[in-house]
């Protein structure tokens, strides 16, 4: 532009004034948003105090502002409003300051106005005469006239006002609001919002002020983690009355947020997975050939049907951590990683013949539905593949089994077990067994621990990690096995997060070997049963 300041210690310098009007790019190729608002920041110093014109924008809609410095280093700031461009740069303008002016750092940020919370009621609740309609704790206030009426007795004291079944709060910011008369002012009472009794729940406590005469108090409560909410009024050992007319939950929404499409969530999330799938294809660069490309999609179900895929709307328990790719890129969205898979394989070096891609799941030998989600899991696969472009190369089943000490149950596993290996060789598809292991039951079907294991026990183990392995080779084709994954090695310690204390390995947890270890060995081996 005419002037390039120099870099002095890494600090941008204008030693002296160029003798005429001067210009110079302090930042540029910037992604703005019309219509935002922005702030330009600078750490500037000069040898005297003065200013310079600040612009932002582009070529022909740039907007300007004057900064001001002093003669100390300070930040200095000015506000651009209503940017009109989507690439922008800044330029800083001294015109004809006569005096040497440093610039540490230049910085960029937007700003947005302040947020606008709107409330949204969730639970509302009031009394009908009679008694106290809740769970007691020592405090059993009856209903009168509508209001839960509480008389104090010197003694410490509390009661439900909402139960959590009836109050089902989700992740995120609530108020409260608590309609309530007091003969007098009323010290030290406390309101308590809790998912559970347990030492993980959430216990949210805040102080009500309340004064005599009519109330409605509005308490804030922040952070809430989600779940079935008790709320708690704490008189403790106030000397006041008190009549608690009604409480009402509401949730705070932020107006501020730029709400995305269900469009715009597909092509976001679909750019977050080729860039993952692409960055493990570069990292592996062709030496790492079969890949189980989708994990547990399939959900349960009526039997009898297929079963439908994952989904947070259809799960049980707490879906509020649960992410399913299937909810924001649709039933078929399996063809997307087996695309870039194959595309990003072939590019780092991979023979595209020597790629593998399975489809991995649990249950998929169960009795209880007749080996159902496996059959749902071949009529998907069949359906993903209908687009004539996508191919799954194999099958994967994990296998995490048990061993039933009752003869009738253990006759129906090891059916099932031969109908899954059947189902899978009718496939075609390669047949691989990926997290193999196994726990007991006694002849009631109870879990039993490792220190609790006989040897006739163990014995009944070891013959049925061998009667898997045979029925592996003897019922999948050759061509199709594509082995079998041990889960654990040794058996599994007390606090482990899986299967705790229950004698899953090979070896025990002195890694000695166990009967288990010879059973599985025999079957690799082929030999016959004893």
């Amino acid at each position: 532009m005419g002037y390039e300041p120099q870099i002095v210690d890494g600090i941008l310098t204008v030693p002296e004034y160029p003798g005429e009007w001067y210009q110079f790019f302090v930042m540029d190729g910037l992604s703005t948003v019309p219509g935002r608002t922005y702030k330009v920041t600078a750490k500037v110093k000069g040898s005297k105090a003065g200013s310079m014109n600040v612009q932002l924008g582009n070529w022909g809609a740039t907007l300007e502002k004057q900064m001001e410095f002093s003669d100390d280093w300070a930040e200095c700031s000015v506000t651009i409003d209503g940017v009109t461009t989507e690439s922008s740069f800044v330029v800083f303008q001294p015109g004809t300051y006569d005096g040497k002016l440093e610039i540490e750092w230049v910085k960029l940020s937007h700003h947005e106005s302040p947020a606008v919370e709107v409330e949204s009621e969730i639970t509302f609740k009031t009394y009908t005469d009679g008694p106290f309609p809740f769970f007691a704790m020592g405090c059993e206030p009856p209903v009168i006239n509508g209001c839960i009426h509480f008389v104090p007795t010197g003694d410490w004291s509390q009661f439900f006002i909402l139960p959590g079944g009836e109050n089902p709060l989700t992740e995120g910011d609530y108020v409260l609001y608590l309609d309530i008369t007091a003969s007098k002012n009323a010290e030290g009472v406390e309101l308590t919002m809790q998912n559970g009794w347990g030492d993980d729940a959430q216990k949210l406590s805040v102080p009500v002020p309340i004064s005599a005469g009519d109330n409605v108090v509005r308490l804030k409560f922040s952070g809430v983690t989600g779940g079935n909410y008790d709320v708690i009024l704490k008189p403790q050992t106030t000397d006041a009355t008190l009549d608690v007319r009604s409480v009402k939950v509401c949730k705070v929404e932020k107006l501020n947020k730029i709400p995305v499409t269900p469009e715009e969530k597909a092509e976001i999330l679909t750019a977050e997975m080729e860039r993952w799938i692409k960055g493990m294809m570069e990292a592996t660069a062709g030496q790492v050939k079969a890949w189980d490309v989708v994990n547990e999609a399939i959900s349960g179900g009526p039997r009898g049907q297929r079963y439908d895929l994952q989904h947070a709307a259809t799960g049980s328990g707490d879906q509020s951590n649960k992410f399913y790719w299937q909810d924001y890129l649709g039933d078929n969205f399996v063809r997307i990683p087996v695309k870039f898979a194959r595309k990003y394989f072939a590019e780092n070096g991979g023979n595209p013949e020597e790629l593998k891609l399975f489809i991995n799941d649990y249950n998929l030998e169960s009795d209880w539905d007749d080996n159902q989600k496996l059959k749902s899991l071949i009529q998907w696969i069949e359906k993903w593949e209908s687009d004539g472009e996508t191919k799954i190369d194999g099958i994967g089943s994990q296998m995490h089994i048990k061993c039933y000490m009752n003869p009738e149950t253990q006759a129906s596993n090891e059916q099932h077990v031969v109908k899954m290996l059947e189902l899978m060789a009718a496939t075609g598809k390669l047949v691989r067994i990926t997290e193999l292991d196994m726990g007991l039951c006694d002849e009631n079907g109870n879990t039993v621990k490792t220190e609790d294991v006989t040897f006739e026990q163990h014995q009944a183990m070891a013959k049925f990690y061998k009667f898997v392995i045979d029925k592996y080779f003897e019922i999948v084709p050759l061509s199709q096995q594509y082995g079998i994954c041990q889960w654990a090695q040794t058996d599994s310690p007390e606090g482990s997060g899986w299967r705790p204390g229950e004698p899953i390995g090979l070896w025990d947890l002195n890694y000695s070997r166990k009967p288990a270890y010879g059973g599985f060995a025999d079957g690799l081996a082929g030999k016959s049963q004893d």
